[in-house]
């Protein structure tokens, strides 16, 4: 649903490019145009018609005997069949069916608007009405039966044409004063509602105690034949007798309906005392029933620009007018009732004799059905919609907070330079649709976190500008926080939508189910095709075009043979290959993945990927689901939205300077806003994260998806040269009561076009096409998605920047304004009240109309002048105006209305014979009682200074060239491997061709894999959760403690390093004064790949609570300052790493995430560069600072550096080193073997809970005898060994890879 409309802009697009002509677009309506009906006859009105069929056989040979044959009702005298052709006027059987339709309620889906809205308020002399979808509603069913006029258009024209130009309709729209509909207890006896001695023989929504508000009682349709005998409309009039069975199944129907009861004289003022067949135009009131088919007519409009706007691109709307007004005579607001009342039979009620209700009295009350009701208020003046755009208009902003609660935060004096800077951050944050909202972190504590959704004020780069490096896929979306250390403050934003992503995808279930099948399908064609490939077995293919060669060497084979034949198979003598995770399989695997991507994501004939605007179908079904579900996202389908306006504030009008700032503030603002395409990104990171189980560890499936998708966003839609798939880039939301009062507010956005023969550019409107047989060019569309989210809120999405678009323009759609008794409402002295109605020219033919037809077309007055002016006055005369109004029964006169405007149309010397029409119609009175047409127009302008910018003064950009063309592409890394697209999903020449284990003629019991597989040409990266801030530099480390009071006396944590792929070795003991390490406890040197680190930090004493808050832990390591690593006073310092340092993925947490680690370089005290870990602790503290106590919250603080590049041994030395067997069994004994030793420092920084003294110590790898000599404490070092594959064999981790 998200796409609708641009599959139907991309459809209408391919149609006008291809080489067939186009549907004749002679009866489609332009954009922006309407045409209107005065009525919409149904073919068949509701009611009981009857099939009767006669046929006639002639025999070629007697052609003048015609033999008849139809059914027939009995039989001849004797019991023999009729002879038809001696009796012709035999009946024939008729085959009766029944027409349905409304009548005692109505389906509220046939609504489509109402005004004025249930609530709201407008002006007295507004006519309230209703829109239906369906064009025939208000013509289903006749509106009486006593006469010919009531049921067969009336009015016929005077020149060739329809029968009749109007249709009394068969409903009518009144609007009550509350007052007018309470049944006192006495008239609810008298009418039948309330029957005291026996209240089950009444009506059983009559409470006395609790009237409806709106006047309408709900009964059964059969108790309002039956139990209200004489106060209703005599509905027999329609039926056969009082035995019909529509009628008894009527008077026995269960269905609901309300019933209003008005006095039968109000009634009577509305529509008439009289309805009679022979009317002359000076019968007076028996003419306002009839005046009822100038209240009802149909708009054929164009729906461009409508939100939700189906494939259709026109609509046909039936509207029905109330023939009266709201209360006018009273100057204080006024609650007004408006129903949809059945005028079925209504003429029968009046006039047939056969009616039981000739004895009521005008203070009798009738019973009326009502189809529909509403409420709204009734005041002097209202604010109408061109008032409440302008106030829109003047608050509209970007999508964040109001500007004028921003400018508080810097024009608030801090009174530190600190605080200042503090708030010219946060300002530029909020500035940029972030909010503050509450974070519960992984450890439990309760802090402050930015966020913001998909839509921003401003552009945002394609990943975070934050982020020193952004991975192309994350495992758990962590990798996507962004810690701002310039306010201390956590950037939830992408990691909230990663996480949401993923729950969106778990929640759609058809979605999940097709992400799973697709990649279980993928997993075991790429598996398959790579365990092929691995063990050099022919593929199927391969062996059936060898078969033919097979069979005749067999053939060829002599027919004497007499050799041995061999029973028993050898044995094999293949090794099994390796895994699939193996270095050297494991890129095989990859390319093998990326294959089954690309083929099953194919078109069926596997030419080319699956395009959704194209007519190919998927090769697999899946796929087309995963690929709507991801294009839909890119139009905000499938997010919350409350993910999208995560602060309601944004979408909200500004408070009033000086007031005092409520919660509920009203729903007007104009919010335009960017997408943030590293959000989207992120929210289908973690949507296609789902359902893998098998690839735990580096999603391939994932990122070929995207990069697949990827090929589609970047392919052009056949036939339309250079058109890619159109992607959402900008947007606005507009959030109004008009919204509410105006569903299909028409939306339109024009963009400027570039000119290349003068290079530059105009507004884009339709332009001729250079192919004369072809039709004119229509304008680019920007609008992607325009939809309701809610009654009042519209989401409009553009594939253009605002500095594209020439204008936007929200305007009233033609079936959906307002109409009124004229301009204003003039009281007299005398109480009276006249009507200033102002006519607007109208045209019989579009070719006559001097001004533009269309949305920029002007609809002109016809002169008004003074009684001075030379001009004639061509408007309506005064004495005519005062038959247009009843002020007392505050009806409208639509007879006199239409003859008066219809004659001053034809009558015009302004316009002299451009309208031409002398029968009075609904259409002509529905245009002239509609108020004008207003609209909201946003552009750029560009006027002088002493001009208001207006139409003329729109000045188009300055630049000469085009704007670039955008492609939109899924984040999938800076450098993306480049990979041919094959959708036949072979393995293409740069996989390796050789089998990996070669034929050996060992006993197979003692084979096993070789020592050294071939190292892979390009190994895959499995990258960890980053550390997403930059890597610092801080001056050298200066300051020590000493003991004293508030100081703590001991380090508290200690400090190994180890490799990631082996668990942690043991603490090195002390032997003869020197230390003894375990015979794994190193850092392996000289290996093939990068590998992981765990600085393992742990408290000494976890249970103790010496009375200090952990400030800060730091960890620094040497790095290389060049390739040499010479001497400094004689002394070689042994670096950890290489020199340029570290340059991988980042640092993390191993398990307790009550800190966040950040990496730094800096210098020891010797000058030489070191690469340090700081950890701060999460803490809702103001100081920002864990207590040392036994919890465990600081008893593990052990970090992951991942992919290290550990720098070769400068200075062997000789060391102690356990020794144990082959079974890792200790020998108890230790040899001298070399290592490198690397002297590391962890520094620890604590505040004192007694006095808040803030102390420092520092643990380093320097050698300190203790007293006479002896080491008692063990230097901080880590270890390093050489390893050589010839002797040592290559370095493996648990589970066999080759490090």
């Amino acid at each position: 649903m998200a796409r609708v409309l641009v599959k139907k802009n991309i459809a209408k697009a391919i149609v006008l490019a291809g080489d067939e002509p186009a549907e004749s677009a002679q009866e489609k309506l332009p954009d922006g145009h309407m045409r209107l009906y005065s009525y919409f006859k149904p073919s068949l009105k509701a009611g009981l018609y009857g099939i009767e069929a006669r046929q006639y056989i002639t025999d070629p040979a007697d052609k003048t005997h015609p033999f008849p044959v139809w059914n027939y009702l009995g039989t001849g005298p004797k019991g023999d069949p009729i002879d038809l052709a001696a009796n012709p006027d035999t009946t024939v059987l008729r085959q009766e069916f029944q027409v349905q339709a409304p009548q005692f309620n109505l389906d509220s889906k046939l609504i489509n608007t109402f005004y004025p809205p249930s609530g709201h308020q407008d002006e007295g002399r507004i006519l309230p009405h209703i829109v239906f979808n369906d064009p025939h509603v208000p013509w289903l069913r006749e509106a009486g039966v006593s006469y010919k006029f009531l049921s067969d258009p009336i009015d016929p024209s005077h020149t060739p044409g329809p029968t009749g130009r109007n249709l009394v309709p068969w409903m009518a729209l009144v609007a009550f004063d509350p007052d007018e509909l309470q049944v006192s207890e006495a008239e609810a006896k008298s009418i039948g509602l309330s029957v005291p001695d026996n209240p089950t023989d009444g009506i059983a929504s009559y409470d006395p105690k609790k009237l409806p508000a709106n006047g309408a009682f709900q009964m059964k349709v059969g108790e309002y034949f039956k139990k209200i005998s004489k106060n209703r409309i005599y509905y027999e009039a329609g039926y056969r007798g009082d035995t019909d069975p529509d009628l008894v199944e009527l008077q026995d129907s269960v269905d609901m309906t309300s019933v209003i009861f008005p006095l039968f004289s109000t009634v009577k003022k509305i529509f008439g005392s009289k309805v009679t067949e022979q009317i002359k135009d000076t019968d007076g009131e028996d003419r306002i029933f009839e005046g009822q088919k100038l209240m009802a007519h149909v708009r054929h409009v164009n729906t461009n620009g409508f939100p939700d706007a189906g494939v259709e691109e026109e609509g046909y709307y039936s509207v029905v007018i109330s023939s009266r007004t709201g209360n006018v005579h009273n100057p204080n607001p006024t609650p007004q009732v408006v129903h949809l009342v059945s005028l079925e039979h209504y003429d029968s009620t009046l006039m047939t004799t056969k009616a039981p209700f000739s004895e009521l009295t005008d203070q009798d009350r009738i019973g009326l059905v009502s189809l529909y009701t509403w409420t709204y208020t009734c005041i002097p003046e209202s604010v109408n919609f061109a008032d409440t755009m302008r106030a829109i208009a003047h608050d509209t902003q970007f999508l964040k907070p109001p500007q004028a609660s921003l400018a508080n935060i810097l024009q608030t004096q801090q009174s530190t330079p600190a605080l200042h800077k503090a708030a010219q951050l946060l300002h530029d944050r909020l500035n940029k649709s972030y909010t503050l909202s509450r974070w519960r972190t992984a450890t439990g504590e309760e802090t402050v976190a930015f966020n913001r959704g998909p839509l921003v004020a401003a552009p945002t780069p394609v990943v975070p500008a934050k982020a020193q490096k952004w991975p192309k896929l994350s495992m758990t979306g962590k990798d996507y926080q962004i810690f701002d250390r310039d306010l201390g403050i956590m950037d939830l934003t992408y990691s909230s939508a990663w996480s949401l992503g993923k729950l969106a995808a778990i929640a759609d279930s058809p979605f999940n189910a097709a992400l799973l099948r697709f990649r279980s399908l993928v997993w075991t064609k790429a598996s398959s095709n790579t365990r092929l490939l691995t063990n050099g077995i022919a593929t199927p293919r391969a062996i059936l075009s060898t078969t033919a060669s097979a069979i005749d060497a067999a053939h060829a084979l002599p027919s004497t043979f007499t050799g041995d034949v061999s029973r028993v198979n050898p044995h094999s003598t293949d090794a099994v290959a390796p895994p699939l995770s193996d270095p050297a399989v494991a890129p095989i695997m990859a390319k093998a993945i990326q294959l089954a991507v690309d083929r099953y994501s194919s078109t069926v004939d596997g030419e080319s990927l699956y395009n959704d605007f194209q007519l190919a179908q998927a090769v697999n079904a899946d796929w087309e689901l995963i690929h709507n579900w991801i294009s839909d996202c890119l139009y905000l389908a499938h997010i919350p939205a409350h993910y999208l306006f995560p602060e309601p504030s944004h979408i909200r009008a500004q408070p009033e300077a000086g007031k005092e700032i409520v919660p509920n503030l009203p729903p007007e603002a104009l919010r335009f806003f960017y997408i943030d395409n590293a959000w989207i990104d992120c929210f289908l990171d973690g949507a296609l994260s789902c359902a893998n189980h098998l690839e735990p560890d580096y999603d391939s499936t994932r990122l070929r998806i995207k990069e697949v998708y990827n090929f589609y966003l970047s392919s052009n839609i056949h036939p339309l040269e250079g058109v890619t798939p159109p992607v959402p880039r900008f947007g606005f939301v507009f959030r109004s009561s008009v919204v509410k009062a105006i569903p299909d507010l028409k939306i339109t956005v024009t963009c400027w076009l570039f000119d290349p023969t003068t290079k530059s550019f105009k507004e884009d409107t339709i332009n001729a096409s250079q192919d004369q047989s072809k039709p004119p060019v229509p304008p680019r569309n920007p609008v992607l998605r325009l939809t309701k989210m809610d009654d009042f809120t519209v989401l409009c999405l553009l594939d253009c920047l605002p500095e594209e678009i020439a204008e936007i323009k929200i305007a009233q759609p033609p079936h959906q304004q307002r109409y009124s008794m004229g301009e204003s409402l003039k009281v007299h002295p005398d109480g009276t009240i006249t009507a200033e109605l102002l006519v607007r020219m109208l045209y019989t033919s579009k070719a006559d109309a001097p001004e533009g037809t269309g949305e920029h077309g002007e609809w002109k007055l016809l002169p008004k002048t003074g009684p001075d002016d030379p001009l004639p006055d061509e408007q309506p005369k005064e004495a005519d105006q005062k038959s247009f109004y009843n002020s007392e029964t505050r009806c409208i006169d639509p007879i006199a209305i239409a003859k008066v405007v219809n004659q001053t149309l034809v009558d015009s010397k302004t316009y002299p014979k451009m309208y031409t029409d002398a029968v009075p119609n609904a259409s002509m009175l529905g245009m002239e009682l509609s108020d004008p047409a207003y609209a909201l127009i946003i552009h750029q302008p560009k006027a002088t200074q002493h001009q208001p910018p207006n139409r003329e003064t729109w000045d188009p950009p300055t630049g000469h060239t085009p704007y670039p063309t955008y492609t939109r592409q899924l984040w999938t890394g800076l450098t993306p491997d480049p990979q041919p697209h094959d959708p036949q999903g072979q393995l293409d020449s740069n996989s390796p061709s050789h089998r990996l284990i070669e034929r050996t003629t060992v006993d197979p019991a003692k084979i096993s894999l070789p020592s050294g597989s071939p190292n892979p040409s390009n190994p895959i990266s499995i990258p960890p959760r980053l550390n997403s801030t930059p890597i610092l530099t801080f001056p050298p480390f200066k300051t020590t403690s000493t003991p004293g009071p508030g100081v703590i006396p001991t380090a508290q944590f200690t400090l190994l390093l180890h490799v990631d792929y082996r668990p942690p070795p043991p603490t090195p003991q002390i032997l003869n004064n020197n230390p003894v390490y375990a015979p794994l406890d190193y850092l392996p040197t000289n290996t093939t790949n990068l590998y992981d680190i765990i600085i393992a930090i742990r408290r000494k004493l976890p249970t103790s609570s010496p009375l200090f808050r952990l400030k800060e832990l730091s960890v620094e390591m040497p790095i290389s300052p060049d390739d040499k690593d010479l001497a400094v006073n004689n002394k070689v310092r042994e670096p950890l790493l290489p020199m340029g340092g570290y340059k991988g993925p980042g640092v993390r947490m191993v398990r307790n995430q009550r800190f966040v680690p950040t990496l730094y370089y800096s210098k020891d005290s010797g000058g030489g560069p070191v690469l340090g870990v700081k950890l701060i602790p999460r803490s809702g503290e103001k100081d920002a600072t864990l207590v040392l106590k036994n919890d465990g919250a600081t008893a593990d603080a052990s970090v992951r550096l991942a992919e290290v590049p550990i720098a070769p041994i400068r200075l062997s030395q000789n060391v102690n080193v356990a020794q144990i067997d082959a079974n890792g069994k200790g020998l108890n004994r230790v040899a001298i073997e070399g290592r490198g030793i690397v002297k590391l420092v962890l520094r620890e920084t604590y505040i004192s809970m007694r006095d808040g003294t803030e102390s420092t110590i520092i643990t380093d790898g320097e050698t300190r005898p203790g007293p006479h000599g002896a080491l008692q404490v063990l230097p901080l070092v880590a270890v390093k060994k050489f390893i050589d594959p010839h002797k040592d064999g290559v370095e493996k981790d648990l589970l066999g890879n080759v490090v």
